[in-house]
């Protein structure tokens, strides 16, 4: 599933990292939140999992442990992250695959011809990171800011117990990370691998970087999420091809050990969400999905009036913004003073907005409804057509008319 570059690190990631004694900084400080009961827990149900490596401290690199935190992911429950920064800061970063990964701006390219429906269906993994076997040495590299004693080590499955006996055991992660920095090339490059075994092409996807795909499908992969959209005739009843592609990714997850989230499949939808937005195949149009856009939109309209903020929050809410403008990018615009109002002051100061971006992101939120894309849309074009100016999901018939 990886080239050679990828599985070297993969495989043998102490190898290629930098020694720590030729790091020329410090490494960062990092934690693992939560008192001693608790993250003992979380041990507990990492070793039942088969996800959990110990050893004793003289086999890690003790000063670039990583630390833990979680993040939410819905009301049930929260996403587990490995803070990483001090192993990424010895490690190379690889960046081939990463530019595989699905994109909305080509999205935007789409003409939906008339008497047609844009479809789409979708798949996701579950824990998909979760789900790698890993070697010891990347285990070893996931080590945990964290020590057992001798007594609490031996209850645990994964105790070493082929090993000289250690007053202190490290415990350790062993999957591949969220947090490290080569997780999502690895991740991406795993998963578009198997969708290239399945007989799809790179030609097919939508990507960071490329054009939208010709013809009347497409299909992207973001990590652990896979697409496909379709435009078929609106009277067109029986199973499209975007829905036997997912199910055939789904019997080629299953051969590989991985499991399909049965909750998050979807087919022939003409109204779904996926990556942020929200398609609404009937109608023609690509717009943020609102289950994060009124969020966004409420925060800056209290920022506005309270017309304070401090540089970590105006961060925040620009990234959220340009991630919502990706619907409508002419509307990038918008923003220019509280991109330089940001690089005015230092972190953790609280100052008071000027006028200008007050009024720049009352702007956002009025023009909040209109950042989407009519894919219906019918521009005019030149008859004359040159190659690569125009690229569009859909079959188009140019004719070149000889003046």
């Amino acid at each position: 599933m990886l080239d050679e570059a990828s599985r070297k690190i993969f495989c043998n990631p102490l190898e290629h990292a930098v020694s720590p004694e030729d790091a020329t900084e410090d490494p960062p400080r990092v934690n693992a939140r939560g008192d001693r009961h608790q993250i003992l827990g979380l041990l507990r149900r990492l070793d039942k999992s088969g996800r959990l490596f110990l050893c004793p401290p003289g086999e890690v690199r003790m000063r670039y442990r990583a630390g833990l935190f979680s993040l939410l992911k819905n009301l049930e429950s929260d996403r587990l992250i490995l803070d990483c920064r001090p192993a990424n800061a010895l490690e190379p970063q690889i960046c081939n695959w990463v530019q595989t990964m699905g994109a909305i701006s080509p999205l935007l390219d789409i003409k939906l011809q008339q008497g047609c429906n844009l479809i789409a269906g979708g798949e996701d993994l579950r824990d998909y990171y979760y789900y790698y076997r890993v070697s010891d040495s990347r285990a070893k590299r996931n080590s945990i800011a964290f020590c057992l004693t001798y007594a609490e080590a031996k209850t645990f499955d994964s105790f070493p117990s082929h090993v000289p006996a250690s007053s202190h055991y490290i415990p350790c992660l062993r999957t591949l990370a969220m947090g490290d920095v080569n997780a999502v090339e690895i991740g991406q490059e795993s998963h578009l691998k198997l969708c290239l075994l399945e007989g799809l092409q790179l030609h097919q996807f939508v990507t960071l970087r490329g054009k939208l795909p010709r013809g009347l499908w497409a299909a992207g992969v973001i990590i652990d999420d896979f697409i496909v959209l379709q435009q078929i005739p609106k009277s067109f009843s029986g199973i499209p091809l975007s829905s036997r592609i997912c199910d055939r990714m789904v019997q080629r997850y299953a051969s590989v050990g991985l499991v399909a989230h049965d909750k998050k499949r979807f087919r022939q939808l003409t109204s779904a969400k996926f990556w942020g937005i929200h398609i609404d195949g009937e109608r023609g149009l690509l717009f943020p999905q609102i289950e994060r856009s009124l969020p966004i939109a409420f925060i800056t309209s209290q920022v506005c009036r309270l017309g304070y903020a401090d540089r970590k929050l105006l961060e925040v809410l620009s990234g959220a913004w340009v991630s919502m403008m990706q619907c409508r990018r002419r509307c990038m615009c918008l923003m220019q003073h509280v991109f330089y109002e940001i690089q005015q002051f230092p972190y953790k100061v609280v100052f008071q907005l000027s006028k200008a971006v007050i009024a720049e992101l009352w702007t956002l939120v009025l023009l909040a409804p209109v950042m989407m894309t009519d894919l219906r849309a019918q521009g005019r074009f030149s008859s004359k057509a040159y190659p690569g100016t125009l690229n569009l999901l859909g079959q188009l018939n140019f004719t070149e008319q000889r003046s």
